[in-house]
């Protein structure tokens, strides 16, 4: 769950909103 915090960081950057989109659509 560490890694979390690290896609938090992308999901608050909004030219990488679309990353966090995917990065979240692994984890789940």
């Amino acid at each position: 769950m560490r890694a979390y915090g690290r896609l938090q960081v992308i999901c608050f950057n909004k030219d990488q909103k679309r990353l966090c989109v995917l990065i979240t659509h692994k984890l789940t």
